[in-house]
């Protein structure tokens, strides 16, 4: 029993030092996740402090890189399609009803004026913590349901608006629906 409280101590420690060491934000969760579920995490307490911190410094790098995609993808004029599919997803899940038919400039002035009253990123933050109705789920799906398959569509039309997607996605997912 002794040798395998050894062993259980020394994966838990070498997954806390390779989280450090790689700083991927994912790997970061996981580790965490998976430390929160060892017996002896006492053992390890410094080590899971700094590792909680990493994330803190992650997480907010990760936002500061969305504010700075959101910039300057609203900073286009004629943007291809998919990116107006994407922002037009992002309207829907952040309240707006009528956005099939918006053109680009109107998704813009949307955005800009969701983003004067508040950051659209701390609306993001809100959304994926409440749950996102059906009809909201399935807008979404239905605007971007073209790229199920091909998501390299949007990445090559904008990395800063497949951000965005990515983030769609996910939120999509958590919520128990997919593209």
């Amino acid at each position: 029993m002794a040798a395998k409280t050894v062993l259980d101590f020394l994966r838990c420690k070498d997954k806390l030092r390779d989280c450090k060491l790689r700083r991927h934000l994912g790997v970061t969760i996981k580790t965490l996740d998976l430390v929160s579920r060892y017996r002896n995490k006492i053992a390890v307490t410094k080590e899971i402090e700094t590792v909680r911190k990493l994330k803190e410094e992650l997480t907010a790098l990760r936002g500061s890189a969305l504010e700075k995609a959101h910039r300057d993808v609203l900073a286009l004029h004629h943007p291809p399609v998919e990116v107006e599919d994407v922002f037009k997803s992002l309207l829907v899940l952040l309240g707006e009803s009528d956005v099939a038919d918006l053109e680009w400039a109107s998704v813009q002035k949307r955005l800009k004026e969701l983003a004067e009253r508040e950051s659209v990123l701390n609306r993001m933050k809100m959304i994926q913590k409440k749950e996102i109705n059906k009809q909201k789920k399935q807008r979404v799906m239905e605007i971007l349901g073209k790229y199920n398959g091909n998501q390299n569509r949007i990445r090559e039309a904008s990395s800063d608006a497949y951000r965005f997607y990515a983030w769609i996605l996910n939120v999509i997912k958590e919520q128990g629906a997919s593209l």
